[in-house]
């Protein structure tokens, strides 16, 4: 009887437990809210497009443009152009940098690398990305810088590093897609002088035209001369009629003595 009293009061105990609802409980504290995720980012530029312009003059002040492939600048970033260049001021603008320089009279002619650095990502190097150069005097002694025509070019130079007088050679600064003037010949070099003949493309681009002289276009770090950029005016050239039967020649208004 015992055992089934106890057996009788534990069911009990256990329907009512089981029947009854109590009093909701007071609710928790609100949790912490989570940590904020990284911002987002634009991508860094990891490559120099392009460097406008890339030839400085020696004892000259210049701005410089830098652009990279990517649409964001490297933060705190800080430029390099080689042994001599010094960068005054550099500012940001758009996916650019630009910079302040100023070439020094003592600095070495001759290609240098574009250095970008920046905390974070390995530097950005533009090779031979910029040209120090040295100021170059022409003027056209004979005949005329025109469409098909041969012009005779006076060339000085007074800088302390001298022509290369067995190899010089004078290019025009001008788009590949243009014609223009070619160097066909060359005379009486020294150190700091000599002269260039030229030949005028027929479709020659017309308009103010600038040159680059070259001591040896074979070395990579060949001393670099630069003139202004409108040394000579090419002109459009009139079309002559040919008659058939009847020679035609063209020559300099003055003789030209070549080697």
């Amino acid at each position: 009887m015992k055992a089934a009293s106890s057996t009788a009061v534990i069911a009990a105990l256990l329907a009512a437990a089981c029947g009854s609802s109590g009093a909701d409980g007071a609710p928790g504290a609100a949790g912490a809210n989570g940590a904020d995720g990284p911002a987002a980012t634009a991508p860094q530029a990891s490559t120099i497009n392009q460097i406008t312009p890339r030839i400085g003059l020696l004892g000259r002040e210049l701005d410089i443009r830098i652009t990279f492939d990517g649409p964001a600048v490297p933060t705190g970033a800080s430029l390099d152009l080689g042994d001599g260049v010094t960068v005054d001021k550099l500012t940001q603008d758009g996916n650019a940098l630009v910079a302040h320089v100023t070439v020094p009279e003592a600095a070495k002619v001759g290609p240098r690398d574009v250095t970008v650095k920046a905390g974070g990502i390995d530097s950005i190097v533009a090779k031979k990305g910029f040209v120090v150069a040295a100021a170059l005097d022409l003027i056209v002694s004979s005949g005329a810088a025109e469409q098909g025509g041969l012009v005779k070019l006076d060339l000085s130079n007074h800088d302390k590093t001298w022509f290369d007088d067995q190899n010089f050679v004078l290019l025009p600064v001008s788009s590949q897609s243009d014609g223009t003037l070619v160097q066909i010949a060359s005379s009486g070099f020294t150190g700091t002088d000599g002269s260039v003949i030229l030949l005028g493309d027929p479709l020659a681009k017309t308009g103010p035209l600038g040159f680059m002289g070259l001591n040896d276009p074979s070395d990579p770090s060949t001393p670099t001369f630069v003139s202004a950029p409108d040394a000579v005016t090419v002109a459009a050239r009139t079309p002559e009629p040919l008659t058939i039967g009847t020679p035609s020649a063209k020559t300099l208004s003055k003789p030209l003595e070549t080697a």
